[in-house]
């Protein structure tokens, strides 16, 4: 499940020059914070976390900025964070976002109960925002 998150990001088209000096920092930084990296999933926090909540921004830069700070609270497995910060990011229908919530459902721990219908609904939107790892989750649900 964890890998479906990073893999979304991969896939996602925002532009991530915004945020670093280069798309290369960033990618290190999440594959760092994914591998278990405190370092780096904090310092994408501290970047992102602004950015979540800054009006100023359009509604995807705040979408997607939710989102990364949601999938650096999952690698850490806080998943009540990274539930509150991936639910703001599918709210502004960043599919990563939703796909993160979904993920965190299927998963359970850290204080959010599992709840694989709920898991469904957040893949389910993330399939319908045009996200394939969504949709593929989303049969793999219906699967089992």
């Amino acid at each position: 499940m964890k890998k479906f998150v990073f893999i979304l990001f991969l896939l996602c088209g925002v532009n991530l020059l915004w945020a670093y000096d280069s798309e290369d920092e960033f990618i290190q930084d999440l594959n760092a914070c994914e591998n278990k990296d405190k370092q780096a999933c904090k310092r994408l926090i501290s970047f992102f976390e602004p950015r979540c909540n800054d009006k100023s921004l359009s509604k995807e830069v705040r979408g997607y900025a939710c989102s990364v700070v949601g999938a650096a609270y999952s690698s850490n497995k806080e998943y009540r964070k990274a539930a509150s910060f991936s639910q703001k990011g599918c709210d502004l229908n960043d599919a990563v976002g939703c796909g993160i919530l979904g993920s965190v459902f299927a998963i359970g721990g850290g204080g959010v109960k599992q709840n694989k219908a709920k898991a469904k609904e957040y893949y389910g939107k993330a399939c319908d925002l045009g996200e394939q790892a969504g949709c593929d989750a989303y049969k793999i649900l219906n699967s089992i």
